[in-house]
């Protein structure tokens, strides 16, 4: 799933508000969403 994520975050279709819900919703871990979108938003 991890790539499923990535891959929409960088196409814009996930922002990172998104990302942030799925990990409260347990869909995604923090790790992962940290590789995502990179450090305090940053780009990875």
């Amino acid at each position: 799933m991890f790539d499923i994520y990535n891959n929409y975050y960088k196409m814009g279709l996930f922002t990172k508000a998104d990302m942030d819900n799925f990990v409260l919703a347990g869909m995604l871990t923090a790790e992962d969403e940290a590789k995502i979108v990179g450090v305090a938003g940053q780009p990875a």
